[in-house]
């Protein structure tokens, strides 16, 4: 069952915990058939959403919109990039635990979910948000 109000810091947690790190890549099925995902994996991992393989940030953008239109520094080297790039980032070069990203995830993102996935319909460009730390 999917909960369409959780928030991508919490879905990174959960699936955490029934998941191997991976970097490099969203989700592997390794040799021993244990899951490997990294931040983002894991958290569509923990929604049960499944991945459109041929656009993979297009599940996670149509679940989480504001990772495309909030920009930050990223807060291990203080480049500046959208939320997406930034989760990747800490993940794949910086090495963060996905237990990092989640805690610094929830002080970036919106408090709330405004738009649920069932009730999305096609939205305008929206503008870049800033978020300094």
């Amino acid at each position: 069952m999917e909960d369409h109000a959780m928030k991508l810091s919490e879905a990174i947690r959960l699936g955490a915990m029934a998941t191997e790190q991976a970097r490099n890549v969203l989700i592997i099925t390794r040799q021993n058939g244990s899951i490997a995902t990294c931040a983002f994996g894991s958290a569509l991992y923990a929604v049960g959403r499944r991945v459109a393989w041929d656009n993979p940030n297009y599940s996670l953008v149509l679940r989480w919109p504001w990772i495309e239109s909030t920009r930050m520094p990223c807060p291990g080297c203080g480049l500046h990039m959208d939320a997406k790039a930034t989760i990747i980032h800490l993940n794949d070069v910086h090495l963060w635990s996905r237990e990092h990203i989640a805690h610094w995830v929830s002080m970036v993102e919106p408090q709330e979910q405004l738009l649920l996935e069932d009730q999305r319909e096609e939205q305008p460009a929206r503008e870049y948000t800033e978020v300094t730390q």
